[in-house]
């Protein structure tokens, strides 16, 4: 009983930092640190994003 509300939290939880945008930061993220690693492509790159996620991606990056 206790595993599965849990699980229903992390559920929740998940579907919320989905609603907040956390998803797709992590994936540009990851997307610009493999091109910089693996494909040796240090940029400039233009990333198109809600004004709103400026300040965080440049805390984050």
């Amino acid at each position: 009983m206790a595993l599965e509300r849990a699980r229903e939290k992390a559920e929740r939880a998940q579907m919320h930092q989905t609603k907040l945008g956390l998803g797709k930061t992590l994936q540009t993220i990851s997307l610009l640190g493999y091109l910089h690693e693996f494909r040796g492509i240090t940029g400039p790159h233009m990333v198109v994003a809600p004004k709103s996620t400026l300040g965080n991606w440049m805390n984050e990056i």
